[in-house]
């Protein structure tokens, strides 16, 4: 991961982020630009094989990256999307080729963009692997 580092300051020192979820590795990743290092400290085992964290109750939903959730994910790491369609994710048209259902009622068929569906464990797992291959974060 190519990161350049705002502004001219030097020894900006150490950032840790509690949480290795979708959100703390986000964090990692934009902190990975301004921080000499940064540190993620997670409770849950990570194993890498698509099972779901204890510390994520509701990890064995389908999730679906909104499409500006997939545009900031692009911004970190470009082709993230195609990434991980080339590995199975689904790729969709929200509101056209996916139906919507907040309690209880069908959002009207309006595309507003394409949305990337996938398990939670394999979201995290490739977007762990793109965060922690920077040479400045570390995972504990």
């Amino acid at each position: 991961m190519n990161l350049a580092r705002r502004g001219t300051e030097t020894g900006t020192g150490h950032a840790l982020v509690l949480g290795a979820g979708i959100s703390g590795l986000c964090a990692a990743r934009a902190l990975a630009e301004v921080f000499d290092r940064v540190t993620l400290v997670e409770r849950d085992t990570l194993t890498g094989d698509g099972t779901t964290r204890r510390g994520a109750p509701q990890g064995a939903h389908v999730h679906s990256l909104t499409v500006r959730g997939a545009t900031v994910l692009e911004e970190f790491f470009p082709g993230f999307a195609d990434e991980l369609a080339a590995d199975g994710a689904t790729l969709a048209t929200a509101l056209s080729e996916v139906d919507i259902v907040f309690f209880g009622s069908l959002l009207r068929n309006v595309p507003v963009g394409t949305v990337l569906q996938t398990s939670r464990p394999f979201l995290e797992d490739r977007l762990r692997a793109k965060v922690c291959a920077a040479s400045n974060v570390t995972l504990l």
